[in-house]
């Protein structure tokens, strides 16, 4: 996995290129945990992931609840690749119903 930031004001883009399985995770949690505290809002780019798994998927869940607690935003990039959307499918992240803190209805698995 290969991992970019860029930041402008207040504004953070996180690229991640390659396998963003479990065994990528950690560093992966790091970087994603530093920039939400940098960052007002954050963009993941995930259009050149070879693969994606469950972990990544909670990750993203459990940042999203972080930045919407505390007043922030996260999203996702304009590309989706198939492999990010084959996991949401097959993990259950199907957009389907939000959870309870998605007042503002910015949830990352949210149909598109």
């Amino acid at each position: 996995m290969n991992m970019t930031e860029e930041f402008q004001k207040d504004c953070g883009r996180m690229t991640l290129k390659g396998e963003l399985t479990l065994e990528n995770i950690r560093p992966l949690y790091e970087n994603m945990k530093d920039m939400l505290e940098k960052a007002k809002h954050l963009v993941v780019d995930v259009s050149e992931a070879s693969d994606a798994d469950l972990s990544f998927l909670q990750l993203l869940c459990s940042a999203h609840r972080t930045a919407m607690k505390t007043g922030k935003t996260l999203a996702f990039a304009e590309i989706i690749p198939d492999v990010v959307q084959k996991a949401m499918a097959d993990n259950g992240y199907t957009g389907q119903s939000r959870c309870s803190l998605d007042v503002n209805h910015t949830c990352l698995w949210a149909k598109r």
